[in-house]
C-alpha cells in the first residue's frame, strides 16, 4: 500500500510536520518526504492494518491520522482522521476447509450461465448510469437500483425484502436504521424529514429503484453506512401479496401504496404486521430450488448445503455522508484491466470546528417535491387516460387553427388574434399537462428548483399574453360592431401586427420580472408542493428569504395586465 500526503493537507499555504502523521493503529511513520509530499509505503497486513472477507471482496481497512504537535502551550491546526479502505475483487473460490471427495464439489459447483446475478447499485439523479462518487451531504438523495440478471433464465420479477443500515458492513452491528422491512415496506419514508419512496412504475420487473434522503447516525463522528439488503426474485406471474410488495408512503392521504398490484396488499405496512423477512434458508445437499435444479447461490463459495436460488443478502457501501461540522477530501484510484480489477478506493473526511462552518448554518434546498393528486390507486390509469385524450385533442385542434391562419392567409384581424390566442394556448398546455400525466402516474415526484422557477415563466409568459389578446379581440369586435364604417380605417393589418407584437412583449416582460424575483429567493425547507405544477403562491410560501418585493410586484402586476383587460373585455 502506497499513500501520498500532501504537506499543504488543509490547502491552506501551511504545511505541516510530517513527524505528526501516522498510519494505522501501530502509528507507522511515513518512509520518505519531500519538500511537497509525505510517502508511507508499507505492507497490507502492517501497521495494524484490519482484514475482512465479504462475498465478492477482500477489504483492508486502515486510517491516516494527523496529530499536530506543538513546543509551546498551543496549536494552530485541527487533529484528522483519514479511514482509507482498500477493496480487491476476489477472484476464484476461497476455503479454509479441507478437500473433499469429487462428488461433493461437484454437487455444489454451478457454472456461470446457471447463477442469478443480483446487483445493488448507486445511480445518478436521472437514472441514467451508476453514479461514480459514494460521497453525499445531508440534504441529498440516494438513488439507488437494485436488479437481477435474468439473460439465461425464465421471466422473473425483483423484491427488496429489507434493508438496513449500518456503520459496519455487519448488519447485525449497532446502530442500525431500517430503511425497508416487512417484506417491502419502505418506512423511512414515513419520517416527517424524509421523502423516501419507491420508483412507480417499474422500468422492467428485474429492477427495482427506490430513492432514500441521507442520513448520519446521531453521535457517531465516522458517517460510513452501508446499506445491507434482502433481494429476492420470484417468477414474473407472481400475484402482488402481502409478501410479494413493494410498498411506499404517501404522506398527502397519509396511505401506503403499491408499486404494482392493489393497495391493500400494503395495508400491513401501517402497523408492521408483514410476515417477516426471513433469513436466506439452507438445503440438503443435492436438494431442488423452487426453480427445479440444485443450485448454489455463494458467488465464491461452494458450500455443502447451498442456498435457495432466487434470494440473496447484498450490501452497498461504504457511503460516506457528511454534516455541517464536517469538510470532505476524496481520492479514488482505479485500476483498469480486462480481467476483474482491483478497486482501490480511500474515503476520508476531516473534522472542522464549529468556527469554520458558523457561515453554513443552513441546507438549501435544490428540490421540490410535487405532490400533484396524490395516490389515486386503482384510478391513476383512468384519470391519466382521461387528461392525455383531453391533452391531444385540445393540441391538434389549436395547430391546426395557427396553422389554418397562417397558411391560408387569413390575415384579417380577428383571424390573427385568434392564431396567437391558439399559439398561446400550445405553449400553455405544452408547458403543464406533460407534467401534471407523469404526476398522476407516479403519484408525486421531484423536480428542480431552478427547472420549476422556469416552468412557471413558461406559464406566465402565454398567460399575460391571453389575457391581453382576449382584451385586443373585444376591442375588435366593439369597433367593427359599432363602427362599422370606420373598422377598415382603425384595425388595419399594420396597426393588429402592433397590437400583437405589443401582447407577446409585454407578456414576456411581466413573466421575466416574476422569474429574475423567483429566481433571487432562497429555500430551506420544507420542500413539498401541494400542487401538479409550480405556481406562483405555493413556491413562495417555502421561501426562507425575507422578500416581501416579490408578492408585491405580483400584485401590482395583476391589476394591469390581469384586471384592466377583463374590465376591457366587460365594458366593450
Amino acid at each position: 500500500m502506497m499513500v501520498r500526503v500532501y504537506r499543504n493537507f488543509y490547502g491552506t499555504g501551511k504545511l505541516v510536520n510530517p513527524s505528526d502523521l501516522s498510519l494505522g493503529p501501530q502509528r507507522c511513520k511515513p518512509d520518505s518526504q519531500s519538500t511537497e509530499m509525505v510517502v508511507f509505503q508499507v505492507k497490507l497486513q502492517d501497521c495494524g492494518n484490519a482484514v475482512q472477507m465479504t462475498q465478492d471482496w477482500v477489504i483492508y481497512t486502515t486510517n491516516l491520522t494527523y496529530s499536530p504537535t506543538s513546543l509551546i502551550p498551543i496549536i494552530r491546526t485541527n487533529p484528522a482522521v483519514v479511514p482509507i479502505i482498500c477493496y480487491y475483487y476476489r477472484h476464484a473460490n476461497v476455503s479454509r476447509e479441507p478437500i473433499k471427495p469429487t462428488w461433493l464439489p461437484f454437487s455444489t459447483t454451478v457454472s456461470l450461465e446457471e447463477r442469478l446475478s443480483f446487483s445493488l447499485r448507486l445511480m445518478a439523479e436521472d437514472w441514467s448510469g451508476p453514479r461514480s462518487s459514494p460521497i453525499f451531504e445531508l440534504g441529498q438523495i440516494l438513488y439507488i437500483e437494485a436488479s437481477v440478471d435474468t439473460r439465461n433464465h425464465m421471466n422473473l420479477i425483483l423484491y427488496v425484502d429489507r434493508c438496513v443500515a449500518t456503520i459496519s458492513p455487519d448488519m447485525t452491528s449497532a446502530p442500525s436504521y431500517d430503511i425497508i422491512t416487512d417484506n417491502g415496506c419502505l418506512v423511512d419514508g414515513v419520517q416527517d424529514d424524509s421523502s423516501s419512496t419507491f420508483i412507480a412504475p417499474r422500468i422492467s420487473s428485474d429492477k427495482l429503484q427506490f430513492t432514500v434522503d441521507a442520513f448520519r447516525f446521531l453521535g457517531a463522528d465516522v458517517s460510513l453506512i452501508y446499506i445491507t439488503c434482502f433481494l429476492r426474485a420470484a417468477a414474473a406471474t407472481q400475484v402482488p401479496d402481502s409478501r410479494n410488495k413493494a410498498c411506499s408512503y404517501n404522506k398527502v392521504t397519509k396511505s401506503w401504496f403499491a408499486v404494482e398490484g392493489p393497495s391493500p396488499v400494503c395495508q400491513c405496512c401501517e402497523r408492521l404486521t408483514c410476515l417477516p423477512t426471513a433469513v436466506i434458508p439452507p438445503m440438503s445437499a443435492g436438494g431442488r430450488s423452487r426453480f427445479g435444479r440444485p443450485r448454489s447461490f455463494g458467488k465464491r463459495e461452494a458450500l455443502d448445503e447451498p442456498n435457495l436460488e432466487g434470494q440473496t443478502v447484498t450490501t452497498l457501501g461504504p457511503l460516506l455522508v457528511t454534516g455541517p461540522k464536517q469538510r470532505l477530501v476524496t481520492l479514488s484510484v482505479k485500476k483498469e484491466e480486462s480481467a476483474p480489477v482491483e478497486l482501490w478506493q480511500i474515503v476520508g473526511y476531516f473534522w472542522y470546528g464549529v468556527q469554520t462552518m458558523a457561515k453554513r448554518n443552513q441546507t438549501l434546498l435544490t428540490e421540490f417535491l410535487l405532490l400533484g393528486f396524490g395516490d389515486l390507486q386503482d384510478f391513476k390509469i383512468v384519470v391519466f387516460t382521461i387528461f392525455l385524450i383531453i391533452h391531444v385533442m385540445a393540441l391538434a385542434s389549436n395547430v391546426l387553427v395557427t396553422l389554418v391562419v397562417f397558411i391560408r392567409s387569413l390575415h384579417s384581424p380577428m383571424y390573427i388574434l385568434i392564431g396567437q390566442l391558439s399559439l398561446s394556448e400550445i405553449i400553455f398546455t405544452s408547458n403543464i399537462v406533460p407534467n401534471m400525466l407523469w404526476l398522476i402516474l407516479v403519484g408525486g415526484g421531484k423536480v428542480s428548483i431552478a427547472r420549476c422557477i422556469f416552468q412557471f415563466f413558461l406559464l406566465a409568459f402565454p398567460t399575460v399574453a391571453q389575457s391581453l389578446l382576449l382584451a385586443s379581440m373585444s376591442f375588435d369586435r366593439y369597433v367593427a360592431i359599432c363602427k362599422p364604417l370606420h373598422y377598415a380605417s382603425i384595425m388595419t393589418f399594420g396597426q393588429q401586427v402592433q397590437i400583437v407584437t405589443c401582447c407577446w412583449l409585454l407578456g414576456f416582460t411581466v413573466a421575466f420580472i416574476l422569474y429574475v424575483l423567483l429566481d433571487s429567493l432562497q429555500f430551506c425547507g420544507p420542500d413539498s408542493v401541494n400542487h401538479f405544477y409550480c405556481d406562483i403562491s405555493p413556491v413562495v410560501e417555502l421561501s426562507c428569504s425575507e422578500n416581501p418585493s416579490v408578492e408585491l410586484v405580483t400584485s401590482v402586476l395583476c391589476f394591469p395586465f390581469i384586471v384592466c383587460p377583463l374590465m376591457l373585455i366587460m365594458a366593450t
